[in-house]
């Protein structure tokens, strides 16, 4: 089956980014972390085959020139549109959705989530309608994919806050949209996350290397497991 991923993200600049995170380690590690986040994001979801892979860069602070110097070959970077990401996320829907395959659009703030489910969880799209989401532990979700361009679904939804998960799923099923959930994980945005993180990569470096690399450069990390 033919798909379009795009993961959405922001230019790594230092007092820019990840600002709940520079609050525990500073500015400059914080993007440091982020840019390993981004490159470690592009890396794992590169193994799900997508007919095209796109990073939405956020066009604040010359994003797309600073986040098409991280892309490797193979994915584009293009920007996104809108104001808040309440028309960011619809916008990249319209942008992506093109060629009429389904879409899914991920994050950047997942460096170690696992892809396995995801690559198993492509097959719902075989049928009409369907909207697959994967939950993170804050209440948002890591990523959403539609089969079909329903995009009243983000309409009017408590972003940033813990009911974005329950209200997109409140949304699915007034519109009679089937969904198809995966294993929840978290997103690293701040000291807590970041303590998660670093426990989990002391015991598989090998899920986030890039951010292996920063954490122990900024000796936040033991060097061996």
């Amino acid at each position: 089956m033919e798909i379009t991923l795009g993961m959405m993200a922001r230019a790594p600049v230092p007092g820019s980014c990840k600002t709940r995170l520079a609050a525990t380690i500073g500015e400059e590690p914080a993007a440091r972390l982020y840019a390993a986040m981004i490159r470690d994001s592009i890396e794992s979801y590169s193994h799900i085959r997508a007919a095209r892979n796109v990073v939405l860069a956020a066009p604040e602070l010359d994003g797309v020139r600073v986040l098409s110097d991280l892309a490797p070959p193979g994915w584009e970077v293009i920007p996104q549109t809108g104001t808040g990401l309440g028309e960011r996320l619809p916008n990249a829907f319209r942008i992506l959705n093109l060629d009429r395959w389904p879409v899914l659009l991920v994050g950047s703030d997942s460096p170690t989530v696992p892809v396995a489910p995801i690559c198993s969880a492509i097959a719902c799209f075989e049928v009409a309608d369907r909207v697959l989401l994967g939950p993170t532990d804050d209440g948002g979700y890591y990523l959403i994919g539609l089969s079909s361009l329903d995009l009243e679904l983000f309409r009017d939804i408590p972003w940033s806050t813990s009911e974005v998960l329950g209200t997109t799923l409140a949304r699915c099923a007034a519109r009679s949209l089937s969904t198809e959930i995966l294993p929840s994980w978290y997103d690293v945005d701040d000291g807590k996350d970041l303590e998660r993180l670093r426990a989990e990569l002391s015991d598989f470096p090998e899920r986030a290397p890039r951010c292996t690399d920063v954490l122990r450069e900024l000796r936040l990390l033991r060097a061996g497991r």
